[in-house]
C-alpha cells in the first residue's frame, strides 16, 4: 500500500474548486470515496456510446473532449485541465457516454462512482440538519 494515496487524494481534492467549500473533515471522508487514477499523455479514459459509471475530476493535467464530426473526423471539441469535471452528462441521465475523452497531457483524476450522490457529497462534514444545539 502506496501510504502518499491518502495525502495525495486529500491534495487533489483541495485543488478542485466544486470541492472547496466542504469542510476538513468532509474532504477527509470524500477522499474514501473518491478513486486517484492516472493517464499517460495519449491514453483512452472514457469511450463514447459506453455505459458511464463515475464522474471524473482533473487534479492535474489536461484533457480533450471528442466527438466525431458529420464526416465521421473525430474532432477536439473541448480541452477540460485543473478543476475541471466531465462523465456527468451519463450519470444524470442514465445514458451512454456522449464522447471519447483522452489525456492530452498525463493527467492525474479523482473518480466517483455513480452509486454516490452528489448531495450527499455536500454535505460531508457538516452536522446533520436537525442536531439540536443547547447552550
Amino acid at each position: 500500500m502506496d501510504l502518499n494515496r491518502p495525502k495525495l487524494k486529500q491534495l487533489a481534492i483541495s485543488k478542485i474548486p466544486i470541492f472547496k467549500n466542504i469542510p476538513h473533515a468532509g474532504q477527509e471522508q470524500l477522499a474514501l470515496l473518491l478513486v486517484l487514477c492516472e493517464f499517460k499523455k495519449g491514453q483512452s479514459i472514457i469511450v463514447s456510446d459506453r455505459p458511464g459509471r463515475e464522474i471524473m475530476f482533473i487534479a492535474d493535467g489536461a484533457v480533450d473532449v471528442k466527438r466525431s464530426n458529420l464526416e465521421g473526423r473525430e474532432v477536439i471539441v473541448s480541452r477540460l485541465g485543473l478543476g475541471d469535471f466531465f462523465g456527468e452528462i451519463s450519470i444524470l441521465t442514465e445514458s451512454n457516454r456522449t464522447a471519447d475523452v483522452t489525456a492530452a497531457e498525463d493527467c492525474m483524476l479523482l473518480s466517483l462512482g455513480k452509486s454516490i450522490k452528489f448531495n450527499d457529497i455536500t454535505e460531508l462534514g457538516r452536522p446533520p440538519a436537525n442536531l439540536v444545539y443547547r447552550a
